[in-house]
Order: C-alpha cells, then sequence, then structure tokens
C-alpha cells in the first residue's frame, strides 16, 4: 500500500519574503516511480496545514485518476481491431466491423469494461443469433473474446474471466433450414440452367461461374491464377493467392497471400474446367499477338482490356438473370461442395479440395446436402408404399 505524506519546506525569493511549500510524494502507477506534487502559500498554520493537505489530496487522487483503467466496450473493440488489422484483408476487417456493429446493437459502446457483466454479452449473443447464421454470430463472440484477450495482454484490463461464462450452441437443424439452405447452392439441375442463361446473357461470365463450380475456388482465388500457376502435364493448378481491393481504395487491386495456409493447395482439374482455363489463356494470347496488350501478372482470367474480373462485375451480371435464388459468386463454390456431398466424396478430401480448415464449414453444406437426399429417399418409399398398398 503506497502512504502518502506531506513536509513542509520554507523558501525565500529575491526580496526575503518567506513563503512554504507543501509537498507530498505519491507512487506514478503508470512507471511506478515516486513523484511530488506542491503548492505554497504564505504561511505554516494549522488551518493553512490541513487546507495544503487536502488540496495534495485531492490533486494526487486526480493525477491517478488519469491512468485509471476504466475503459468502455467500444474502446476495447476498437483497439483490437486497429492493431488486428494491420495483418488481415480488408474483407476480413468488414467482417469485425459488422460483428462489433452486432454487439453494440444490444450494449451501449459506452458501457465501462468493469460494469460488464456476462450475462449482457450472452444476451447480445442470443439477440444477435435470432436474426444471423450460426457461423456470422460465432464471429460476434470471437471478436469479443480476441478484444478481451489482447487488451488483457497489455494490461488495460485486468480480469477476462467473463469470456469463460459465455457460450453459442448451433441450433438443431430443421426442414426449414435444409430448405432455406438449399437457396445457398444449385441442384445439378439449377447449375445447368444458370450456365445455360448465362452464355447467352453474359458468355465470359458463364465460363467463369461453370468453372468456380467445378474447382470449388473462391472468386478472388481464381482471378489472382496466373499462366505459372497452371500445370498442364499433371492437370492441375496450384492455388497460392488471392485479389483483393486495396486498403483505403475503391478500386486498385492487389494480389495477397490466400485466406489461410489450408487455402495454398492444388486442384486437380477434369477435362471441362482445362478447357476452360486454356481457352482464357489463348484469348490473353491472340489479344496480346494482335493488340500488343501486355497483362499484368500474366493473369489467366481477365477482360479485353487483360485486368483481372472483378466480383462485383459478375454479381451484377448474375443479379440480372432474376434466378429465384439469390446468385453471387460465392454460390458456385457451394455448389461445388454440394456435387461433392453428393457423390460421397469424404469430407476430409472436399475439405482438402476447397482450402477449408474448419470441418464444420465443409459440414455447413454436407449436412443440408445429406439431409436433403434424406428426404428424398423419403419421398421415393412414400411412392413405393402408395403402390405396395395398391
Amino acid at each position: 500500500m503506497d502512504v502518502h505524506y506531506m513536509w513542509i519546506e520554507e523558501r525565500k525569493d529575491k526580496n526575503d519574503n518567506i513563503s512554504y511549500a507543501y509537498i507530498e510524494r505519491y507512487t506514478c502507477p503508470l512507471t511506478g516511480k515516486k513523484k511530488r506534487v506542491s503548492v505554497v502559500y504564505p504561511n505554516k498554520s494549522r488551518l493553512t496545514q490541513k487546507t495544503a493537505q487536502q488540496y495534495l489530496q485531492d490533486r494526487i487522487d486526480e493525477i491517478i485518476a488519469g491512468y485509471s483503467t476504466a475503459i468502455t466496450l467500444s474502446e476495447l473493440l476498437d483497439s483490437y481491431i486497429e492493431y488486428h488489422s494491420n495483418f488481415i484483408k480488408v474483407s476480413t476487417i468488414r467482417n469485425l466491423h459488422h460483428a462489433r456493429a452486432g454487439l453494440l446493437a444490444s450494449i451501449p459502446g459506452e458501457t465501462l469494461y468493469q460494469n460488464l457483466t456476462a450475462s449482457m454479452v450472452q444476451h447480445a449473443i442470443n439477440v444477435y443469433y435470432e436474426t444471423h447464421a450460426y457461423s456470422t454470430t460465432k464471429q460476434l463472440l470471437h471478436l469479443f473474446r480476441s478484444a478481451l484477450r489482447y487488451n488483457f495482454r497489455l494490461g488495460v484490463i485486468k480480469d477476462i474471466s467473463i469470456i469463460e461464462r459465455l457460450e453459442l450452441k448451433r441450433k438443431p437443424i430443421s426442414m426449414i433450414d435444409i430448405d432455406r439452405a438449399k437457396d445457398k447452392f444449385l441442384e445439378p439441375e439449377e447449375l445447368k440452367e444458370v450456365i445455360s442463361l448465362l452464355e447467352i446473357s453474359n458468355p465470359v461470365v458463364a465460363k467463369l461461374c461453370e468453372f468456380q463450380s467445378l474447382t470449388g475456388l473462391r472468386f478472388g482465388e481464381m482471378v489472382a491464377l496466373r499462366d505459372c500457376d497452371y500445370d498442364k502435364d499433371n492437370h492441375r493448378i496450384h492455388v497460392n493467392g488471392t485479389l483483393c481491393v486495396d486498403k483505403g481504395t475503391t478500386s486498385q487491386l492487389s494480389r495477397t497471400t490466400p485466406k489461410n495456409v489450408y487455402s495454398i493447395r492444388y486442384v486437380d482439374l477434369d477435362s471441362r474446367s482445362e478447357s476452360i482455363l486454356e481457352s482464357f489463356m489463348l484469348s490473353n494470347k491472340v489479344r496480346e499477338l494482335w493488340k500488343h496488350q501486355k497483362r499484368n501478372n500474366d493473369y489467366i482470367f481477365t477482360t479485353e482490356g487483360g485486368y483481372p474480373f472483378d466480383h462485383h462485375f459478375v454479381n451484377k451480371v448474375l443479379k440480372k438473370l432474376n434466378y429465384h435464388k439469390h446468385l453471387s459468386t460465392h454460390i458456385f463454390r457451394h455448389t461445388h461442395i454440394s456435387l461433392l456431398a453428393a457423390a460421397n466424396v469424404p469430407l476430409k478430401a472436399a475439405m482438402a479440395r476447397v482450402g477449408h480448415n474448419d470441418p464444420s464449414t465443409t459440414l455447413g453444406v454436407y449436412t443440408h446436402v445429406t439431409a436433403s437426399m434424406n428426404k428424398e429417399a423419403v419421398n421415393a418409399m412414400e411412392l413405393v408404399a402408395e403402390k405396395l398398398v395398391k
């Protein structure tokens, strides 16, 4: 315990006028060093000493309060996001801000951490989960836990036991969930229909989407492929990068590392996907020869102008189809996973092919496809039973 005591020093000015400095020491909570505060009065009467002592104590309390570890929830989250943003992609930063907004929708950002309770945070998680997917809600919980661990490591907060009292349980899958999840991927006949519609509206985009559905690549991974990433002899591609928008810009693309270490992989090509790939490479060579157009980084999937395709453009083309399912570039990746599930490809092999490191991510599609197949099997048995009864 830091014990404060006051002493008095007599002082004279150049005219020999006497005054008294009342001085007290305190320990700086930031550095641990001893510091002094003082106040000067013209006398040292008991009343003056009492006044000086009260003033010095108030001054010390004010200084120490400035080093208080009291911090708001929004400050905790923002400090972590600011630090973490230096090491992650723009899309991940965007997801962090979405999770932050979701948490602060239920808990005021100015809430002091010391006043935060597990029930408040759990309530916020439960409310968010009512209108969002499990994976999205999991990101919210992960942000909260990561922000606390980061600030605890820096000594900003002293106790993070609250994170041990929070939980997120996946809801049981219902038939409604299965039907809703089916909107996230295309059945084989739907895929064929969408590709046919695209071939009419935009044949080049049709090839892009078909290639995605055959390989399971993320759109950013696909457009980041270069000539050197195609292993023609072994009929495979080396996925080792992704294209994303640079921080602070709206149009400048940069090639960065994939989403995670598991995303760096070789993907075997079937004859159709290989044919699509080579058709783009041939078009690029024709443009280079006849238009003397040099591609940047030798990207394979490029526009007439020699630049990699942008997913916003492709999504606009897909939206114009007015299909009964919501179409985006990501639905073709999910479609590929659903095709693997329907073909009974082992989960581990499917994860390796699409670059997943969390089984639950792949299982999210696998489970829905399997449940859908089971439902169809039950319906088939119903028809058989009806015939037997007749």
